[in-house]
């Protein structure tokens, strides 16, 4: 959870190449934790407007749906992503959280 704070923070600020360089970063690292993040009211705008900034990285945007608890729109993006990586270790874990979600 730390790794992405950092990676929304960093977006936040404006830098969007290493934004997603750390949530690469953050998603191929121990991300267990993630399924228990639950966005409040305030963090939703945040990842609104952010939304807004990463339409031409699909992961990026996918990782924001989720955030986002928009789970079915993260699972329909989700395969753009698996077909457009070459290190696909962080789109999977991904692939694997929002189908926990969903199932769960």
């Amino acid at each position: 959870m730390p790794k992405i704070g950092f990676a929304l923070a960093t977006a936040l600020q404006g830098e969007s190449d290493k934004a997603f360089w750390a949530l690469n970063l953050a998603l191929i690292a121990d991300t267990s934790d993630l399924r228990y993040f639950s966005a409040d009211s305030g963090l939703r705008l945040v990842v609104d407007d952010l939304l807004a900034n990463y339409q031409n990285k699909t992961l990026m945007t996918v990782i924001l749906l989720y955030l986002k608890q928009d789970y079915l729109s993260a699972q329909s993006t989700i395969q753009t992503t698996l077909d457009e990586c070459d290190n696909c270790t962080s789109t999977r874990n991904m692939q694997r959280f929002i189908q926990q979600r969903l199932n769960g």
